[in-house]
């Protein structure tokens, strides 16, 4: 059984409020072309095909093509699950019907142990589908009021699936799942938190019986708990800039006698999302910095005298910046990365202050004591004005 396993489309999705339709079309043609190419029995999407409940009608539509291509086009079944992104409902409606033009839309609880048949002969399998589950829905499903953790709930809602896969006596089978496996790394303000604290984690142990496990909902390709047998596709794009140094893919799963092998495909954006860090000289003008000039890109600049129109002036070279800030600003509100520089981020440090300021309207030049005299007063004034009480440093 040879599957492509994918994760986590967020179709619909904005970058700082930029659409990523054209790319999200881009790195679509390359799924299918790698199902073309590959000759996968089935295609997998592991939850979170679209952004939100309510998806734009672009981001509808470029679903609906794609789902005709590859069941129609190519002959290829295609798989989803519903993601903690997605409504259920919403993203299930037609399911029964669309399944008989192989489309699988695996939405509902109920389903988890009704299995999809893929594949042919010695190489056919069963794929199971786990859309995401709160415990909440899972109690009420099951009547049993102890499930009060996502653990819990797989553990409870998988032994139907189980007990059907052992019964059918098939060799190979997957698990389609959209869950926060413990030991899973997390991407920083890219994934939606599933609850507060650990009670969402679903242990490993909790995912044992299949021949591969499929997941979604972590943006990171990833084997959990150093298997590569219970995986994480990934998300096919880089949706936030703390995912700047992933590679986005797909994931090959060939799956032998009740055992995968699992190769990794490389995706290549319509345009990378990259963090620069430099001086505003460098950031304006070091050729290190041309790879990211087409591009989405949050700069960063460690200069600390004053600088004037910094987001427009980097759009020069930098079309697609989406964000500008001083380093003393990275991090302002996380604990963890301590005060800012005595020197740059205060309002009193009149001397930097004017002297940045100085230095952009006239390089060659630097203001005299009468200006700085000057300007210390008026910013003295406006500190008493404001209750500081404080005396401007020189």
């Amino acid at each position: 059984m040879r599957l492509l396993h994918t994760s986590d489309w967020h179709l619909g999705r904005r970058l700082c409020d930029v659409s990523l339709l054209a790319d999200q079309e881009h790195v679509l043609e390359q799924v299918y072309e790698a199902c073309r190419s590959e000759r996968v029995d089935a295609l997998v999407i592991a939850g979170d095909v679209y952004d939100r409940a309510i998806p734009p009608e672009e981001a509808v539509r470029l679903l609906s093509d794609f789902a005709a291509r590859i069941t129609q086009g190519l002959g290829v079944p295609l798989i989803a699950i519903s993601g903690n992104h997605d409504s259920a409902e919403r993203l299930g409606f037609g399911a029964a019907l669309l399944e008989q033009g192989r489309l699988f839309l695996r939405t509902g609880f109920g389903a988890r142990a009704r299995p999809i048949p893929v594949g042919q002969g010695a190489h056919a399998g069963h794929v199971y589908c786990l859309p995401y589950t709160e415990p909440e829905a899972a109690r009420l499903e099951l009547g049993d009021d102890s499930l009060r953790t996502h653990d819990a709930a797989v553990r409870a809602a998988l032994e139907a699936a189980r007990a059907t896969c052992a019964a059918s006596g098939v060799q190979n089978s997957v698990l389609v799942g959209h869950l926060f496996a413990a030991g899973g790394q997390e991407s920083q303000d890219s994934e939606r938190p599933l609850v507060v604290g650990g009670a969402a984690h679903v242990s490993v142990e909790a995912l044992e019986g299949f021949s591969y496990v499929a997941l979604g909902h972590l943006h990171a390709p990833q084997g959990v708990g150093g298997r590569e047998d219970i995986r994480y596709s990934g998300s096919p794009l880089k949706y936030a800039f703390s995912e700047a140094r992933q590679q986005k893919g797909l994931s090959l799963v060939e799956i032998e006698g009740g055992r995968a092998r699992v190769q990794q495909l490389a995706l290549n954006p319509l345009r990378d999302v990259v963090r620069l860090e430099g001086s505003f000289d460098a950031l304006l003008k070091d050729p290190q910095f041309a790879f990211a000039e087409g591009a989405y890109v949050e700069a960063t600049y460690t200069d600390t005298g004053y600088l004037i129109d910094v987001a427009s002036r980097l759009r020069q070279r930098f079309p697609l910046l989406l964000t500008a800030m001083p380093r003393y600003l990275v991090g302002v509100g996380n604990p963890e990365a301590g005060p800012a520089p005595r020197e740059v981020a205060r309002l009193e440090d009149t001397h930097a202050l004017l002297s940045g300021f100085w230095k952009y309207v006239d390089p060659s030049s630097e203001p005299d004591p009468e200006h700085l005299r000057a300007f210390e007063e008026a910013v003295g004034n406006l500190l008493r004005s404001r209750g500081a009480g404080a005396e401007p440093t020189r």
